[in-house]
């Protein structure tokens, strides 16, 4: 069973005495689903995704387990679900590089996970885990690596950004 489960928490600020903003709580419940959903897509590519339940909730620092439910039909990789989120999490965390079937835009998604720490809340837990700014400068690191390549795409230029990072976004958005 503890294989399928998956404990996320937040600790408020001193502003707040330790306790958890609402809007920072679901902010990040809506980041962890959409991380579990891509790394769903990763995992099992084909058939429809898992689905989970809220096991336990803490209140103050705020604290919630989620348990992978059973597919009632075809293979069962929660575990497997589960495993690659908290590993990715953890290989972030620490610099590693992550899976390599994950895309500049599933880590991305990733990077929301942290993004109460720029708002109110002090800390982020992911199963123990302490998710720091080092997290956010490996994805950014990552992220930044792109390969340069030459290339053509049409488009309207939304946004240019040659500071730090030199990237540009064009609408519609090309795949």
């Amino acid at each position: 069973m503890a294989e399928s489960t998956l404990t996320l928490k937040l600790v408020g600020s001193e502003d707040d005495n330790g306790f958890v903003r609402f809007e920072d709580f679901t902010g990040v419940c809506r980041a962890l689903s959409k991380c579990l959903r891509r790394v769903d897509d990763v995992v099992r590519p084909e058939g429809s995704r898992l689905r989970y339940r809220i096991v336990d909730m803490q209140a103050a620092s705020a604290a919630i387990t989620l348990e992978a439910i059973r597919p009632s039909t075809g293979r069962d990789e929660r575990a497997a679900v589960v495993g690659l989120f908290r590993d990715t999490a953890s290989r972030l965390q620490t610099g590693k590089t992550p899976d390599g079937r994950f895309t500049f835009g599933d880590l991305e998604v990733f990077r929301e996970l942290v993004l109460p720490l720029n708002r109110h809340a002090k800390e982020v837990w992911v199963d123990g885990s302490r998710l720091t700014s080092d997290y956010v400068a490996n994805i950014d690191r990552i992220l930044g690596s792109a390969i340069p390549s030459h290339g053509q795409v049409t488009g309207r230029l939304e946004r240019l950004n040659v500071h730090d990072r030199y990237e540009f976004v064009l609408f519609p958005v090309a795949g």
